[in-house]
């Protein structure tokens, strides 16, 4: 048994990383509509930014009108962070689940499973995650912090004390872990150049094994 994912999961920062936003019961009847306006607003606002989209042309290719964006998310902020919501609460559930369903391994079988699942979830879940954060770091600060409490801060702790654990275990290489856990997130954004990988190497990088290979040299590169 792993008793790095033990004493994680008996925890208060493993309890926290789960995201159920609240639900407005209010709005129920008409919850489809929203989640179609945020799908559309997670995509266009992490593609382009959030200066360069605006409300209109999200309610159009959305297919509703305008004032249902400001009925469901008020001002453009609202509908910006319920997008954040989307993509950064998909990665926490997606993570605790992938940690509670990492039972009955070891300490390093466990660790192997979680630096794998993070170096490889944006192949499929937007590969140029890194590319939108590093937009939003520059252009606002108030965007920023609020995107680091509400979602960042809970991800922060619970890798790093996984990583912790493992370099308590030696298991895992010595480096200070705000740069530990910033190589292994800053490792995904490989899949954000595809184009460029196929052009130089003649490598699928979209390919499942080029995922696989990839998550296990994140691997090697950081446990002993």
């Amino acid at each position: 048994m792993s008793e790095i994912r033990d004493t994680l999961m008996a925890g208060d920062a493993f309890a926290a990383l789960a995201f159920h936003e609240e639900a407005d019961p209010s709005r129920q009847r008409s919850a489809h509509v929203r989640e179609t306006i945020v799908g559309v607003a997670e995509r266009k606002f992490l593609d382009f930014g959030y200066d360069a989209v605006s409300t209109h042309e999200i309610s159009k290719e959305a297919g509703v009108p305008q004032s249902l964006i400001r009925y469901h998310f008020g001002a453009k902020i609202g509908l910006w962070q319920a997008a954040m919501d989307a993509y950064f609460g998909r990665f926490r559930n997606d993570f605790h689940a992938r940690i509670t369903a990492l039972s009955g391994l070891d300490d390093a079988s466990f660790l192997r499973g979680v630096i794998g699942f993070i170096a490889s979830w944006p192949a499929s879940n937007y590969p140029y995650i890194q590319k939108a954060m590093a937009e939003i770091n520059r252009d606002d600060a108030d965007m920023l912090g609020w995107l680091a409490a509400r979602h960042i801060q809970p991800i922060y702790r619970v890798v790093t004390q996984i990583l912790a654990g493992g370099q308590r275990a030696g298991l895992v290489r010595d480096v200070p872990l705000p740069n530990l856990y910033y190589i292994l997130f800053l490792a995904s954004s490989i899949f954000g150049l595809s184009d460029e990988i196929g052009l130089v190497t003649g490598v699928d990088a979209t390919a499942e094994s080029f995922e696989k290979d990839h998550a296990q040299a994140v691997i090697s590169l950081l446990m002993r």
